[in-house]
Formats: structure tokens, sequence, C-alpha cells
């Protein structure tokens, strides 16, 4: 037998095998049908973006070599079709509704669901999620989901993980969840879950992560959770609304704590959570617990990680701790310790982060702190008193916040041995003399903040690698504008702030060219000079604060091209590249600013709700340039206390957003400009002490300014404002058109009538006297053989 011959043989003999084998790696028909037209929804949907790898889809691939799916054989048989058992919908697209993932739910053999991070909006589909019950993983996390968790959910008794973080999920959770005892993971963090922690969720005992934070439960921390002795983590942190309402507002304080009390897990930190055995990790802060601190947390061997600050908790001075666990983060923030700082802690010979900030501790630093070799301390808002050992600046040091102590002395000389030192926060504190020079090797310090001490000396450190935010302000510091700051590496410095030291000399010429500035805050010196026309070239200035020194010349027209300024911003934005390191999140930066004629505090967070001109309490003269009606972001504007004249610029009209307007104490003249109508936003004016005259604008906004004090000591402004009354002529009909023609009418018309008027008197005159019996010597009537004469008028 030929070998062409043996070979068709042998094709037709394997023709069955080779059609098995390609069957065994296709998936189901209907599955494949189901995810095409998921394809098909997802691209007829014009607010969806896809990936490159979505497209490739169609009826010619083998659905399970598509990208983000996953096939298992179901069957005993290598010969049959894969079922799809896998589906990351996030690696595919983004935009889309919960609606779509329709025919995703006819895939009954899925046991991982995998739609986090898509954009994905609506409410959880109910009916669809019923259908799949082999599913063990579901994550629909970082979404934009809404309403309720739906009951359908606490059906899937196969669910091993269930995320829903990171959404806007409401309403509370139900008691139902007791069904899903399979689970392992359960992550509702940070949505907007509501009402008391159901006790049945001590029902899941092979739960490993629970995390409730970040939403708004209410209630008592359920003792059923001690039964939970796998749990490895447990977070109940932040279900407090202390960070929208203040815990002490003035007067409202009572009625804060009541608010805050029932709107937050309270209750005391039941001693049973000791029972967890396997508990690596707890984080309970930012709630409204009270009571005494457990002494039981200290006796679990495997924590490793303990969050329980900002409570209203207090610690039993009869209950002696010691630890049996090595903490790695220990954070007792607000926890009402009080005293020395606990010696048990230097028996912690593992710390990495130690967080004791805002509580009443006093006393010294005691030197085993230093021996401990912590990278992040946070000391801040304390008592304590003293100086800075020199010992605690060594190469591991990465945070170190004393601020707001009664801490003193000079800052120790070898502050630059802390190669590793990224945040260095001792503002309010009692700290004097100059700056160590070794503070400028810290290559890595992005935050220096030493506001509100009392150092001193006309030099400033030339960093090698500059920080991002340098606060010196309030402090001694004095001559001339610092004029090392050019012999140091400042290309990434954004938040510069030297308000109310002695500081002297003009702007220099430098600051222009620093392209990372967004926030300058020079107020309260006594700089003089002009202002310099190349800080209109930074791009991303924010807020500019001259206030308060001795500046004169010119505002500069080109400030009007500020180029953040010119576009209004999302208010709740700010510049994320800012924080350049995760320690940023242990301080929250401050800025002081002079907002609508107080001087206020404000988290930089924030700044976009406060973007700020103030060139207030200068000599500076000349009129304001129309230019600044460029400057369409600004929500302040402050140029009272100058010496500026002419008009107000109608372009002003343009700063639809500005809160705050100040112009008072200049020399400025004319009328307050029609366009002020428009600024929708305005809640402060102050016009004050000028040369105003004319009738205040009425319509808009500024019906809303009536406080008399805004136009007082002005020449002659009206307006219901002020209680004045304008003279109000009544409209003349204009036969003559308009323009200049029309006044030349005018003109010529005034004359004749002049003219016309004087001959008519004449005549009148004359008839007058006619009939009168005064001799006219001018005039002589024949009567009774006499003459009379009557004089013509």
């Amino acid at each position: 037998m030929d070998s062409s011959r043996r070979g068709a043989i042998w094709f037709f003999f394997l023709l069955p095998h080779l059609y098995l084998i390609s069957s065994s790696l296709s998936c189901l028909p209907d599955h494949e049908k189901a995810l095409l037209r998921f394809k098909s929804k997802l691209l007829d949907n014009p607010q969806v973006s896809w990936r490159s790898g979505f497209q490739k889809w169609n009826s010619s691939s083998d659905c399970c070599n598509l990208e983000g799916v996953t096939c298992r054989g179901l069957h005993l048989s290598s010969d049959s079709p894969k079922s799809v058992v896998e589906l990351r919908v996030g690696a595919l697209a983004q935009g889309f509704s919960v609606a779509d993932l329709s025919p995703i739910f006819e895939i009954r053999t899925l046991i991982r669901l995998d739609a986090s991070y898509c954009v994905l909006h609506g409410g959880i589909p109910k009916k669809g999620l019923s259908r799949l019950s082999q599913l063990e993983h579901l994550d629909m996390s970082g979404n934009h989901l809404n309403d309720s968790i739906p009951l359908q959910i606490y059906n899937l008794t196969k669910l091993k993980q269930l995320d829903l973080s990171d959404n806007s999920l409401s309403g509370r959770l139900s008691s139902n969840i007791g069904n899903l005892r399979k689970l392992e993971v359960l992550n509702l963090e940070n949505n907007a879950l509501s009402g008391s922690i159901p006790p049945e969720i001590g029902k899941l005992f092979n739960l490993l992560i629970l995390s409730l934070a970040y939403n708004g439960l209410t209630g008592a921390i359920p003792s059923s959770l001690s039964n939970l002795t796998e749990l490895q983590k447990l977070d109940l942190s932040s279900n407090s609304l202390s960070s929208i309402i203040p815990v002490t507002i003035g007067a409202w304080q009572n009625v804060s704590e009541l608010y805050l009390q029932r709107n937050s897990l309270s209750g005391s930190i039941p001693a049973s959570i000791g029972k967890l055995r396997n508990l690596k990790s707890l984080h309970l802060s930012e709630n409204f617990l009270t009571g005494f601190v457990p002494s039981s947390l200290f006796e679990l061997k495997k924590l490793t990680a303990l969050y329980i600050g900002n409570n209203r908790l207090s610690w039993n001075d009869s209950v002696a701790i010691s630890p049996r666990c090595f903490f790695s983060e220990l954070s007792l923030q607000s926890s009402g310790m009080a005293g020395e700082i606990p010696w048990w802690l230097s028996g912690q010979k593992k710390l990495q982060l130690l967080d004791l900030r805002d509580n009443e501790l006093s006393g010294s630093i005691p030197p085993w702190l230093a021996y401990l070799g912590v990278p992040t301390l946070l000391f801040g808002r304390n008592m304590l008193t003293g100086v800075l050992p020199p010992s605690l600046f060594s190469s591991q040091l990465v945070v170190i916040d004393f601020s707001g102590n009664e801490l003193g002395g000079e800052l120790p000389k070898n502050i630059g041995n802390a190669s590793s030192l990224e945040m260095l926060v001792l503002s309010g504190n009692s700290f004097h003399g100059p700056l160590p020079e070794t503070i400028s090797n810290l290559s890595l310090l992005w935050m220096l903040d030493l506001a509100n001490n009392f150092f001193s000396g006309d030099i400033l450190p030339a960093f090698k690698s500059g920080p991002s935010h340098l606060d010196l302000s309030g402090n001694h510091f004095s001559g001339p504008f610092p004029m090392s700051m050019p012999n140091a590496n400042l290309n990434s410095l954004e938040f510069l702030d030297l308000h109310d030291n002695n500081i002297t000399g003009a702007l220099p010429l430098y600051l222009a060219e620093l392209p990372s500035l967004r926030i300058v805050s020079l107020r309260g010196n006594s700089i003089a000079g002009s202002i310099p026309v190349p800080l209109s070239k930074l791009q991303h200035l924010q807020f500019l604060d001259l206030s308060c020194n001795h500046l004169t010349g010119q505002i500069p027209s080109e400030l009007g091209s500020l180029p953040y300024l010119q576009f209004t911003h999302n208010n709740e934005s700010y510049y994320n590249d800012f924080f350049a390191s995760d320690s940023s999140e242990y301080y929250n930066e401050h800025l002081t600013l002079n907002w609508k004629g107080t001087i206020i505090y404000i988290r930089t967070i924030k700044i976009n709700l406060y973007l700020s001109l103030d060139l207030s309490n200068n000599q500076l003269s000349g009129q304001i340039p129309p230019s600044l009606g460029n400057l369409r972001a600004l929500k302040s504007l402050n140029f009272s206390f100058n010496n500026l004249t002419g008009e107000i610029p109608d372009s002003l009209g343009k700063l639809k957003v500005v809160e705050s307007l100040s112009l008072a104490h200049n020399m400025l003249s004319g009328e307050i400009p029609r366009s002020f109508e428009e600024l929708g936003e305005l809640t402060t004016l102050d016009l004050s002490s000028n040369k105003l005259v004319g009738n205040i604008p009425a319509g808009g906004q500024m019906s809303t300014m009536t406080n008399p004090d805004s136009y007082a000591n002005n020449d002659r402004l009206c307006g219901f404002q002020i209680a004045v009354d304008c003279e109000t002529a009544a409209p003349t009909e204009d036969p003559l058109g308009s323009g200049d023609d029309w006044e030349e009418d005018q003109t010529w018309f005034s004359w004749e009538a002049m003219l016309v008027g004087y001959s008519f008197g004449f005549v009148v005159a004359v008839v007058i006297v006619s009939f009168t019996k005064v001799p006219n010597p001018w005039l002589t009537f024949q009567g009774s053989g006499r003459s009379s004469r009557a004089l013509a008028a």
C-alpha cells in the first residue's frame, strides 16, 4: 500500500478524535451566545469605553480564550465542552449599567464574577444574581452602585467572598446575612449603610476578614462577634459623622455630641473581643465608643495592628497594661490617655507606627522612646515639655509630629542624621534659635512645618532636594527676603507660607521660577517694592496672599493671565499629586487666610473652595487692571486699604464664582458697575471709604447686598441698600434719533428755543407795560389834548 493511501486511511481514522479534541477546547454554545450578547449591549452604548481585547470577542474565537474569561471542564469526559466559570468584567469595559449585565446571568456555572472598578451604575440586580447559585466570589467594589443590598444576595449560600465596598449603597444590613455560612471575606466599607450591625453576623464562623468601615452604622458592637474565632481582621472604624459635624462647635457642643452619639457606633468595646484568638488587625477608631479600654485587647497574642482612637474612651488606672503581643501599628489617638508616656510601650520592639496624638500626655520625652527606633512618631496636640532628644533623629525616622505641645529649646544639630525623614512637623511649640544647617541634608523631606514658634535668623536652609510643603509662618525670621533660596533645589515646592515674620526687602524674581508653586502666603511682613510681573507665569498658582506689607506701584495687569485661576474647578478636587508619600495620611495640612474679614484655618485639601488673591493693606496705587476679570475661578478678591484710583472695571462682573469682594478704603471713583449684578455667588461685599457715586445696582445678587457698612463713606451713592432714594428723571421722547447727530440737534434746538423765548418775553413785556401808567418817552398816544409816554420794555 502506497504512502498516500495509508495517509488517507489514517486521516479518516483520526477525524472523529480530532473533532473531539477541538470540542474539548471550546466553551458551551449557550455560554458563547451569552457573552456575545453582552458584548453587543456594550458596543451599542456610546457611553461605554472598552479595551482592545474586548473588541476581539467574536463567534469565530473560542470563548474560553477571550480576555477576561476563564473556563473549566465540569464533566469527567475530556471531550466535553467547557463551561465559563470566571468573568472579569472590569478588565473588558467601563461605564455601563447593571442592566447590561443581564446576558451574563444566563451563565449559571459562574463561580467568580468580578465587576470591580468598571464605573458600573444602578442598583444591584436582584433576579439576575439569584440565578448564579454556584457563585463563590462576587466583587462589585469601586463602582456607583446605589439602593440597598437585595435580599437575593443572602441566598447565594456558596459565597466565600463578597465585596461591595466603595459604592453608594444605603439601607440596613439584613439579619439574613447569617445565611452566608461559608463566607470568608465580607467587605462593605465606604458606603452609606445605616442601622445596627445584626447579631446574626456572629454565625459566619468561617469569616477571616470583616470590614464595615466608613458607613453610618449605629448602635452597639454585637457581642456575637466573639464567635468569629477564625477572624483575622475586623474593621468597624469611621462609622461616625465627626468628619462632617465638629465634635465641639461652641454653643452647639451638646447638640453635636448628642447627634454623634445617635449616629455612630456607640456603647463600649466588648471585652469578649479578647476571645478572637486569631485576630491580627482591629480597627475601631472614629466612632462614639465609650467606657474603659478593655485590657483583654492586649492579651491577643497575634494582634499586630490596633486602632481605637477618636472615640470617647478612658483608661482604668487600676488595671496594669502588659501586652502579650508585639504591635507594628498602634494608634491610640484621642483615647483619653493622661500623664506621662506609658512605660509599657518601652517593650514594644517591633513598632513601625505609634500614634498618641490628641491626648493629655505630659512630662518630657523619655529616653527609651528613641531607642525603640519607631519610624513614625505622632505625638501632636498633647502637653509635653522639655526638649527634643537628639537621639530621636536616627536613620530609621520617617515621620515625626510633636506639634501643639509645650516643647522648647533649639532643634538638635544632628537633625540631618535622619536621612529617611519625610515629614517634620513641630508647629505650635516654643522652639527658638536658628534652623540647624544639617536640615538641608534631608533629601527625602517633603513636608517641613515649623509654624508658630520663635525661630529666628535671616537665612533659610539651602535644601539639596527641597520640600513640597514649607511652612515657617508665625516666627521671628527677619532681614531681606531669604536670598539663600535660589541656592536650594525648590522645583517641587508647592506650598510656601512665611506669613507673620519680619521679612523685609523686595519680592525676588526667582519665585516665578518655581514651577510647582500653588499656594503662596507672605502676609504680615515688611516686604517692599512692586509686585513682580513674572509671577503671572506660575502655571499652578491658586492662592496668593501678599497682604499687610509695604508693596508699592501698580497692580500688574499680567496677573489677569494666571492660568489656573482663569478656569473654574471642581470644589471637591485638589491637586492629587501633592501627597507625595503614604505618610501624608497622618497629617492634615492647614492654611490660614483672611476669609470674608475673618482669619480662618482651612485644610488645604479643600483649597479650591478658597481660591484667593489678597493684596490688601499695602500702598498700591493706580487703577485696577480690567484684565483681572479673566480670573473666573477666584473665590475671594481683596484689594482694600491701598491707594487705588480710577473707576471699578466693569470686567470684574465676570468673576461668576467670587464669594468675597473687598475694595474698601481706596480712592476709587465713578459708579459701581452694573455688571456686579452678575456675581451670582457673592455673599460679602465691601466698597466703603471710596469716592463712589450714583445708583447702587439692584438686580441679581446685588439685591441681597443690603449691609449699609458695605457702602459707607462714599460721596453720593444712592439705593435701597442704604435707604437713600435716587433721583429719577422722566423719560423724554427722542424724535431726532440717537447718537452724535442727536446731540448736535439737541444743541441747535436749545439755542433756537432760547431766541424764541427771548422774543416772546419782549412782546409780553410791552403788552404789560402798555396797561400801566408809567410814562413812556418813546411812544406818544393822542388823547384829551395831552401826550402820554409809555416805555417799551
